[in-house]
C-alpha cells in the first residue's frame, strides 16, 4: 500500500505469523513488525490502509474481527478485538474497510460465531484509536 510520505506498507505471513513491514520513498526497510500469531479461524488476507496519523491491518484472528492500528515508527501497536457483537470472521471479499480520519469502518457480511447453524449477518463496526 502507498503511504502519504512516499513510502510504502507490505503485510505477509511467514507460517502463522503476521507481520508489517514499512518501507521509504527508496524501498529501503524503515521496520518489521509481528502483528500476531494466526489461531483458530484467521483471515490469510486483511486490508491494508493509512488512517489518521497510523498503518491499520483489518482481519480476523480466533474468529474474531481484529483491527491493528501501528503509529508509522512501528513503534506502538493498539490491537482491538470485537468481542461485543460476536460476529465472526468477515467472510473474505465480502466486506470493506475505510477510513474517516482516524476511524476505522469495517462493513460486510459474516456468520455469528454464536450460532451454530452458521446464519450470515450484515454488520458495520467502528473503530476509534485510544486517547
Amino acid at each position: 500500500m502507498a503511504l502519504k510520505d512516499g513510502g510504502i506498507a507490505i503485510s505477509y505471513w511467514i507460517g502463522k505469523q503476521l507481520f508489517i513491514e514499512k518501507r521509504g520513498a527508496n524501498l529501503s526497510a524503515l521496520w518489521s513488525t509481528k502483528l500476531h500469531q494466526r489461531s483458530g479461524v484467521a483471515s490469510r488476507k486483511g486490508y491494508l490502509l493509512e488512517t489518521g496519523s497510523h498503518i491499520a491491518w483489518v482481519g480476523a484472528n480466533d474468529d474474531k474481527l481484529l483491527i491493528h492500528r501501528l503509529a508509522q515508527d512501528g513503534k506502538s501497536i493498539q490491537t482491538s478485538i470485537d468481542t461485543k457483537t460476536n460476529i465472526g470472521a468477515p467472510i473474505p471479499d465480502i466486506y470493506s474497510v475505510h477510513s474517516s480520519g482516524d476511524d476505522i469502518h469495517v462493513r460486510g457480511v459474516a456468520r455469528r460465531s454464536t450460532d451454530p447453524s452458521g446464519q450470515v449477518t450484515e454488520f458495520c463496526f467502528t473503530e476509534q484509536p485510544d486517547s
